[in-house]
């Protein structure tokens, strides 16, 4: 492994990897890449989610009986860091590098929406309890945890925490992606969950991306939301308004400080995943660790993007580029 996946200044020796640890978090996501992939009415589908209701870690949504359970159970422990991104970002690639650092206890499961659960308790009981926060410590002399929450460009996401952990002391790490790249991701995962309908009815009417941009950049120009994301549960109106993240961070600072957030360049993650993850680990006050190599596990389609449609994205995200870089106080040299 290479020296820049070391922090720099760091003079103690990484801890290993926790093989063990590292091929639990990639079974879920594997598992539930396969349920994507698997026809809805079918056996094989039924194997997949009798097989899904006893792993010991998810990538989304966990069975509620599972919850139930641990609600029941003893004290949990509290979260000391989240994720944050907008849906294609990088935000799963980025947990599962932060979930396998060995001092990192995982909770059930790496992504959960604060607005799903009906109390604090019960969102609580995904996280580990204190005897697996004992175990870690007594293994590697400390443990933290954590989740992702894809939850940008959301306003209601910093309330609703604010709330329900404001007096946590929470750490920040957010990826942000050029909103002309992530929009178009966002549209490739929507046409990949599209094929999952056994009706191919229902999604014969969506007009082509490039098609959509044009509707929804006239719509935004004139103060409305297109209500394009149809599939993939975001929390805005349409793939523009998702890529548009400004306002979820000027709300995030009211109520933490911003030396509690950690920005990522997702260009600079996807470019040296390893040696950005150290910079993460650090952040979060963590022991040096070289982390395993991780492979991308929930890519959507491929696709290309038409010269003209990008000019359109380009020219549109320009100027909300420049407000962003201004409040970083970094250029990230998006076009």
């Amino acid at each position: 492994m290479d020296s820049t996946a070391v922090p720099s200044g760091s003079s103690m020796v990484p801890l290993p990897p926790d093989p063990k640890k590292i091929k639990i978090i990639a079974q879920a996501s594997a598992l539930d890449r396969q349920i994507i992939d698997t026809p809805p009415a079918s056996l094989a589908m039924l194997r997949l989610g009798v097989k899904r209701q006893f792993l010991p870690y998810y990538w989304y949504l966990p069975p509620k009986w599972k919850l139930g359970l641990r609600f029941f159970q003893s004290k949990r422990m509290d979260p000391a860091f989240i994720s944050l991104g907008a849906a294609r970002s990088g935000t799963t690639l980025l947990a599962d590098y932060i979930m396998q650092h060995p001092c990192v206890a995982l909770p059930l499961a790496k992504e959960f929406a604060v607005s799903s659960y009906a109390s604090k308790r019960l969102l609580f009981s995904q996280f580990p309890s204190v005897k697996e926060q004992q175990e870690v410590e007594g293994k590697y002399g400390m443990a933290v945890t954590g989740y992702c929450a894809p939850a940008v460009p959301n306003l209601m996401f910093p309330h609703l925490l604010s709330g329900i952990a404001g007096d946590l002391d929470l750490k920040f790490v957010l990826i942000l992606r050029n909103p002309v790249e992530r929009t178009f991701a966002h549209w490739r995962w929507e046409m990949l969950l599209s094929r999952r309908s056994a009706d191919q009815r229902m999604t014969a009417g969506v007009p082509t991306f490039d098609e959509l941009m044009a509707m929804e950049v006239d719509a935004a120009r004139s103060g409305a939301t297109s209500g394009s994301t149809f599939l993939s549960g975001a929390m805005t109106g349409g793939f523009i308004q998702n890529s548009i993240y400004l306002p979820f961070l000027k709300t995030m600072c009211k109520f933490w400080d911003r030396d509690r957030m950690m920005v990522i360049n997702a260009d600079d993650f996807f470019a040296e995943p390893r040696s950005v993850a150290c910079r993460v680990y650090d952040f979060l006050g963590l022991p040096a660790y070289d982390p395993v190599e991780l492979s991308v596990r929930n890519a959507g389609v491929p696709g290309t993007m038409q010269p003209e449609t990008r000019k359109l994205l380009e020219d549109f995200f320009a100027p909300l580029n420049r407000q962003l870089f201004e409040f970083l106080g970094t250029d990230y040299g998006w076009r």
